[in-house]
């Protein structure tokens, strides 16, 4: 399956990570961030496909919020620090971190707040691909819009 533009997903489904990692075009890119703690990556249950929101917690100003450009990442999968995508887990192994489909905005904003900051990836969305998309193209909005001023 390949993947172009903003259309991710199949209109039945969500991807495989296999299928995500393999098919990035454009400006997407897969980026993996730590789960700091097991409450942190929704306690271990994040799937490929879920839509979820970065919350972000600065100590420095002691402010908890969510970035606009962060509002909803696609889940490609999360993994063990055995390496195991957590589909493929059969051990009980927890997830430790979260890989993440995003743009470079995107993937800079979660570079800087894992190195700086402390993140929660809280559960926005999971079911069908269509609707999946649809929190996508929001997303993708939100860039265009950002673009265009």
């Amino acid at each position: 399956m390949l993947l172009t533009g903003h259309d991710l997903l199949s209109t039945t489904r969500a991807a495989d990570a296999t299928d995500l990692l393999g098919n990035l075009v454009g400006d997407r890119k897969a980026i993996s961030v730590t789960i700091g703690s097991f409450a942190q990556g929704v306690s271990g249950k994040l799937e490929t496909g879920d839509v979820v929101s970065a919350i972000v917690y600065s100590q420095k100003g002691g402010l908890t919020f969510t970035p606009p450009e962060l509002q909803y990442l696609m889940v490609i999968t999360s993994t063990t620090n055995q390496g195991v995508d957590k589909a493929d887990v059969t051990d009980g192994s927890q997830p430790v971190t979260v890989t993440l489909l995003v743009n470079q905005a995107q993937a800079e904003l979660l570079v800087q707040y894992e190195q700086t900051a402390s993140m929660h990836f809280a559960l926005a969305y999971r079911g069908d691909a269509g609707t999946v998309q649809r929190y996508l193209d929001e997303q993708a909005a939100y860039f265009t819009k950002k673009d265009g001023e």
